[in-house]
């Protein structure tokens, strides 16, 4: 676990100091165009050098360093693997819907540093999480891992735009070091192949970054406080120190040629000082493919296909209760989207809207009865949709409300007498059989102290209806209240 923090704390510090490199760029009206595919060479087999290479290094760690008895591997572990075939893991949920997504980030930024675009490296990201499940561990290769670690690691290309937007090749001395620490805490297979080929060191001159609009990359991050109620008591609950980090790549309707990502969001909840997990809360959404269009004066439009990843974690509220809250993911969803925005000549009003329908490939959701090893949520399939609207007052605030509606599917479970099985470290089940309703309510209000400084106060509710075939049905209300003092540029 504390690995995990480290990386966690690792990434706060990173899109930090994000911020005051964009805001340089800013003023200086400079882009860097790392992201024409066409202007890197490609190179396949380092990529698949580097894959390979990184999940060795992360076996090492684990077998040397932490003696984890899994990684204890040989011969006969991997014949093992492959006749045994793939199994549902009972892993901590942390690291099944967060740290897995990651590790695939380095497969794919492998490949993104070698050249390969988007398309290309989705074979990077399946081939080395086939490696890892079926050699690098002594236990049966996992299904949802593998859904996690390929498709979830598509998300790197949001570390692979940040990194490369925080990297200045023209800085030299001590900013260049930060930069470049920074940019390997956030993609480091990109960072060890710049390393290798002589790029971290080179310093270019600065008509290299020259550009004619400003950086496309926007950036906020606030501190404050977190409420996370019991159930719906109002005076019952946890308090929590936030970091909230929200990151936008570009306008989205303002593309013209559309490149997977060339827009997406990003947004990050972070808690201090109590018992609740660092990451409390991780949600990013990429534009694939889009096409924009203006129906009237003021108005535009988009519609595309977008990948979206969704993170939510709590625990236990008191030391009492084992009652969590909520565990929410969708590791691996995709779906189509619309967005829209007016604003009036004067340019004091402006409204955003969204509206997307998602199919969700992995996820899971925390049950009521299904508790083995680590793990207390579960796994499954379904669909869902997002919805959200918010209107800006210019020197005055601003008005968000977002719906994200989630229904997730087990159907590879076990009956409840099935469940008394001793042998527990191999038990294959994606839960509770049934299906779950998950609706998280978010509004927002953004109250402007200047153009750089703002307060937030934000309320997020979420109401679960579990519908089980062995169990009763349970139905489970609770909310969440955060203040903090943003600071975007």
């Amino acid at each position: 676990m504390r690995k995990y923090y480290f990386k966690i704390f690792c990434l706060i510090a990173v899109l930090i100091y994000t911020s005051q490199i964009s805001a340089q760029t800013q003023l200086k009206s400079q882009v860097v165009t790392w992201f024409n595919d066409s202007t890197v060479e490609k190179h396949p087999w380092k990529a698949a050098a580097t894959v390979f290479g990184a999940n060795m290094a992360v076996w090492s760690f684990d077998r040397f360093v932490e003696k984890t008895p899994w990684s204890d591997i040989n011969l006969k572990s991997i014949r093992v693997n492959y006749h045994h075939g793939f199994a549902w893991d009972n892993d901590m949920f942390l690291t099944n819907q967060f740290m897995h997504p990651y590790h695939g980030s380095l497969y794919y930024n492998a490949a993104r540093a070698n050249g390969l675009n988007y398309w290309q490296s989705i074979p990077y990201t399946i081939g080395g999480s086939l490696m890892w499940e079926m050699c690098m561990e002594k236990e049966p290769p996992s299904i949802n891992d593998l859904f996690s670690t390929s498709i979830g690691g598509l998300f790197g290309e949001v570390t692979n735009r940040i990194s490369s937007a925080i990297v200045d090749e023209s800085a030299r001395g001590l900013p260049r070091v930060g930069m470049e620490v920074a940019g390997f805490f956030l993609a480091p297979t990109k960072s060890i192949t710049r390393m290798i080929n002589g790029d971290m060191f080179h310093s270019r001159p600065r008509k290299y970054y020259r550009a004619y609009k400003p950086f496309p990359l926007h950036f906020q991050g606030g501190v404050g406080a977190s409420f996370n109620a019991d159930q719906t008591h109002l005076f019952k609950g946890k308090f929590s120190n936030i970091i909230d980090v929200q990151v936008q790549y570009n306008d989205p309707f303002e593309i013209e040629d559309c490149k997977p990502f060339d827009y997406f969001q990003l947004n990050a909840t972070f808690k201090q000082f109590s018992n609740q997990p660092r990451l409390s809360r991780l949600s990013a959404m990429g534009l694939l493919w889009g096409k924009n269009f203006r129906p009237y004066k003021n108005h535009k439009m988009l519609y595309g296909i977008f990948q979206h990843f969704d993170y939510y974690n709590s625990d236990s509220l008191f030391n009492t209760s084992d009652k969590v809250p909520y565990k929410i993911s969708s590791s691996a969803a995709f779906g189509a989207g619309l967005l829209y925005n007016f604003q009036n000549d004067l340019k004091t009003i402006s409204m955003d809207m969204g509206i997307h329908f998602n199919a969700i490939l992995m996820g899971a959701n925390l049950t009521d009865h299904y508790v083995v090893n680590e793990r207390d949520y579960n796994m499954g399939s379904g669909f869902g949709n997002k919805v959200y609207s918010q209107i800006k007052f210019s020197n005055v605030g601003t008005f968000y409300l977002g719906l994200n509606f989630l229904q997730l599917y087990t159907w590879d479970g076990k009956s409840p007498n099935e469940k008394l099985r001793p042998n527990y470290d191999t038990y294959n089940s994606q839960g509770d059989n049934g299906f779950t309703n998950l609706l998280i309510i978010n509004p927002r209000m953004e109250f402007y102290i200047n153009k750089y400084l703002s307060f937030n106060l934000e309320e997020m509710s979420l109401i679960r209806h579990s519908n089980y075939d062995f169990y009763p049905n349970v139905s489970y209300h609770t909310f969440e209240i955060n203040s903090s003092l943003v600071y975007k540029h």
